[in-house]
């Protein structure tokens, strides 16, 4: 049987057990600087630029400066106390009677008014307040229902 008799290669070894860690650390370096940049780049990429928030800056500042009272005459105002400028009475909450905000809200009763003429034609007095689909209005409120009403119990 044969045997190969060479003595090992120790420098080529010795070698590669030097190249390797040093070409790992370089290759480390490499790529984390390489993921830095990039990572900069996209994020610079994703950056909005600021010329529009300074332009509504410039319009709110312009719009809190010339106006019919401007910020800092109100913050004047403010600043002077109650007593000068009216007392609580200035100030204290109020009933407030418009309906504006309740426009389409379907909480609200729905009513409508019967022309005077239609009224008379039906030979009724006119009612100024008429509920719809039946649904029991202040007038009639603790009366009974009819037997073959469909809200009546028993159905």
């Amino acid at each position: 049987m044969a045997h190969d008799q060479t003595p090992p290669r120790m420098k080529l070894i010795l070698q590669i057990a030097i190249a390797t860690p040093l070409l790992l650390i370089g290759l480390k370096y490499v790529l984390d600087s390489y993921f830095i940049w990039m990572s900069e780049e996209a994020l610079a990429e994703k950056m909005a630029p600021t010329t529009e928030l300074n332009k509504l800056r410039e319009g709110e500042k312009k719009n809190l400066t010339s106006g019919p009272m401007p910020i800092t005459a109100a913050m004047m105002e403010i600043s002077k106390g109650r007593s000068e400028q009216g007392g609580p009475e200035l100030i204290a909450p109020q009933q407030s009677d418009d309906t504006g905000a309740l426009t389409g809200w379907t909480k609200l009763p729905r009513s409508f008014e019967l022309p005077v003429n239609l009224a008379m034609d039906a030979g009724a007095m006119p009612t100024p307040m008429v509920t719809d689909a039946g649904a029991p209005g202040a007038t009639d409120a603790g009366k009974p229902r009819p037997a073959g009403d469909a809200g009546a119990r028993g159905h």
